[in-house]
C-alpha cells in the first residue's frame, strides 16, 4: 500500500512539473491590447489556446515585412492570415523555419502556427529590407517589446 502511494504521489509531482514545463511564459499570452489594424506600423505576436500568431499592420503606406521564425521543435498547423497578392510563407522541409514576405498597406497580414516538441521559437523581423526596431514589435496582451529585431521566446 505504501509503495502505491508513493507512485501515485511521484506520478502526481511529474505530471505537475511537466505541465509547466510545457507551458509558454504568461507574458506572451494573448492579443497585444494595442492591436489594431491600421493605427500602428509594426508585428503583434502573441501565443493562445490556438498557438502562435504573427500579424503586421501599418498606418496607410505600403510596407514589406519578411523574416525568418525558428524553432527546436517542428512546426504544424501552419496558415496564412489576409494573405493577398505576392503575401507569402515557406516551411522548410524538416518544418524547423518558416520565411516570410508580406507587402502590407493599411490592412493586415499575418501567420499562425504551434509548435510541437520545441521549447523554443526564434523570431528574426524585417520591415523593408532592414531589421525592425523593437519599438515596433508588440509582445503578448501588454504589448511588451524585445530587446531587439530579433528574439527568442522560451518556454
Amino acid at each position: 500500500m505504501k509503495k502505491m502511494l508513493s507512485l501515485f504521489i511521484l506520478a502526481i509531482c511529474i505530471v505537475t512539473v511537466s505541465g509547466t514545463a510545457f507551458a509558454w511564459p504568461p507574458q506572451i499570452e494573448g492579443k497585444p491590447d494595442v492591436f489594431s489594424v491600421g493605427e500602428l506600423r509594426g508585428y503583434f505576436v502573441w501565443h493562445d489556446a490556438d498557438g502562435f500568431h504573427v500579424r503586421t499592420t501599418t498606418r496607410g503606406g505600403e510596407h514589406r515585412f519578411s523574416g525568418e521564425i525558428r524553432t527546436d521543435g517542428w512546426f504544424v498547423g501552419v496558415d496564412g492570415n489576409r494573405l493577398e497578392g505576392t503575401d507569402r510563407y515557406k516551411i522548410s522541409p524538416r518544418q524547423h523555419t518558416i520565411k516570410f514576405d508580406f507587402d502590407t498597406q493599411g490592412g493586415q497580414d499575418g501567420i499562425d502556427f504551434r509548435i510541437r516538441g520545441g521549447e523554443r521559437v526564434k523570431f528574426e523581423l524585417y520591415i523593408d529590407g532592414h531589421q525592425i526596431h523593437a519599438h515596433n514589435i508588440y509582445i503578448g496582451d501588454r504589448g511588451l517589446h524585445p530587446a531587439q529585431g530579433e528574439f527568442t521566446l522560451c518556454r
